[in-house]
């Protein structure tokens, strides 16, 4: 997208939601992009390259308050954005896509944890996720309406801590947490949860064993993700959580 159609777009007045997943932002000034972005409502970006000062100019736009209530930046390199920035960025908005981004996923959830607006927050596919103390995750877990962590290399102790959360009251409707490497979970914990009443009515997808656990590429994570959508998936090979 050159800067000349951004313009354009930053003056439609009457646009609420855009797409620009997989389309070509290199050569679009941040300041202009970040406008573009902060004054929609929905924003799906993503599986194209965001430099580090653009990616920083949407989420300090974001951060200082803006029209934006939906963000999604998946597959896109946060790692070099400063993690107190993204997580006044997350805390302002109403759902946020950050699954394969790299980024420090303590913070966010810090912020997921407190936030008031958060309802909807995708970390699927980030490395930073094992190093998340329990404590922390199952408190945003509580905090949220919808929450997504597979192909994160998740812990046991980091299930047990969301499980034994969500026992109790809670927000939370849905959660995904497959394709994680949870062995040591054993089945009558995970059959415990399912008895409580009024509580889980939607499984998600829990594998016992995630054969991407060690894949660290990009190109073939997404390769996955994206054939989990053309390609029926064999249930019987799942545990199903679903949370009402």
């Amino acid at each position: 997208m050159t800067e000349e159609t951004v313009e354009v777009v930053v003056e439609h007045l009457g646009l609420r939601l855009l797409d620009l997943r997989g389309v070509g932002l290199s050569s679009a000034d941040a300041g202009l992009l970040a406008r573009l972005v902060t004054g929609l409502q929905q924003v799906w970006m993503g599986y194209s390259p965001l430099a580090s000062s653009q990616a920083e100019a949407i989420l300090e736009n974001v951060a200082a308050g803006s029209k934006l209530r939906k963000l999604a930046m998946c597959f896109t390199d946060l790692s070099t954005v400063e993690p107190g920035l993204l997580a006044r960025a997350v805390a302002g908005l109403e759902e946020v896509d950050l699954s394969s981004t790299q980024l420090t996923a303590q913070a966010v959830l810090s912020a997921a944890g407190s936030s008031s607006k958060l309802k909807k927050l995708d970390l699927a596919m980030n490395d930073s996720m094992p190093v998340v103390r329990p404590e922390l995750l199952a408190a945003a877990v509580l905090n949220l309406e919808e929450f997504s962590i597979g192909h994160s290399a998740v812990s046991s102790q980091q299930i047990e801590a969301i499980f034994s959360a969500i026992s109790g009251a809670t927000k939370l409707k849905v959660l995904k947490i497959g394709y994680n490497r949870i062995i040591e979970f054993p089945d009558d914990r995970v059959s415990q949860f399912r008895n409580v009443e009024g509580m889980i009515n939607l499984l998600e997808l829990v594998p016992r064993l995630s054969f991407l656990f060690h894949v660290k590429m990009d190109l073939l994570r997404a390769a996955f993700y994206i054939c989990c959508f053309k390609y029926s998936i064999d249930k019987d090979r799942y545990k199903i959580v679903r949370i009402d």
